[in-house]
């Protein structure tokens, strides 16, 4: 059995997916104000015109000339947040968030196929690719060298 096959069998996602799903919780959580605002402070930068297509909650995408810098998760991150629909980023509470997230990746192809992306809508409404890190791809792929047949 394919590892693909196992894994939806086993209903466990990926391990790139867990991680984009977590740093989106973990973005929430910044957001929102749920860690101590003090140690949070200027991790991101809200967009703050009001003629911005999406979610009220929309980050501004800083650029990187080096990947040292472009892979960090302040990073990383701000397209797939930005991809999200008001109706996840409106969350009252934590869970509330997840099981919104959940609802809107369910049909995610990395979610049990370790060398698709992420998709994410674009503002006009059409699929692309995220620039997820390859790195994502090669712990995968580790991984999954080392698991026993």
């Amino acid at each position: 059995m394919e590892y693909n096959e196992r894994l939806k069998k086993l209903k466990m996602p990926t391990l790139k997916y867990r991680r984009m799903r977590g740093d989106m919780i973990e973005v929430f959580k910044i957001i929102n104000d749920i860690y101590d605002p003090l140690t949070t402070v200027d991790m991101f930068e809200l967009n703050t015109t009001s003629n911005t297509r999406g979610h009220s909650k929309k980050m501004k995408i800083k650029t990187s000339r080096l990947n040292v810098r472009k892979y960090t998760f302040v990073v990383r991150i701000v397209e797939i947040w930005n991809s999200l629909p008001e109706s996840v980023i409106q969350a009252k509470t934590v869970k509330n968030f997840e099981i919104g997230l959940d609802e809107h990746w369910k049909h995610q192809e990395c979610k049990y196929d370790f060398t698709a992306n992420i998709n994410i809508r674009s503002n006009s409404g059409s699929d692309v690719k995220s620039r997820i890190n390859d790195v994502d791809l090669e712990a995968d792929i580790v991984a999954t060298s080392q698991r026993p047949l």
